[in-house]
């Protein structure tokens, strides 16, 4: 299998998990993280996944690891946002900026622009 057709394989449970977005975020606004990442429907979801991920094999066939894939976004969609929410909320206003994951583009660009200036010289 090529690399691009592993991209295309793989692509329902990132989709599934960005669709899922919106919805786990109604519940973390409603429930609270407690509900949403403890004992919620995440971890056991991401639980099936992983157990079911350990018993592949050679005879495996690509729908069951598909089917493993999207259940373990799935699983992820539930527990990601709120954790990285929930972390954001007990920050002091000033440093959410540095620490906010849409600033890891800005910080990966900072670092690869010194790794150019510094080998350069």
């Amino acid at each position: 299998m090529t690399a691009f057709a592993t991209g295309l394989f793989l692509m329902p449970g990132c989709i599934l998990n960005a669709m899922m977005m919106p919805v786990t975020g109604k519940l973390f606004d409603k429930f609270g993280p407690r509900f949403v990442i403890v004992p919620g429907p995440g971890l056991f979801l991401i639980a099936i996944s992983l157990w079911l991920f350990a018993g592949i094999d050679s005879d495996t066939t690509q729908g069951s690891i598909l089917f493993s894939h999207v259940l373990l976004f799935l699983g992820m969609s539930f527990v990601v946002m709120p954790a990285q929410t929930t972390g954001l909320n007990q920050l002091p206003r000033h440093l959410i900026p540095q620490y906010a994951p849409t600033d890891c583009w800005g910080n990966w660009h900072r670092i690869v622009r010194r790794h150019y200036v510094i080998r350069s010289q």
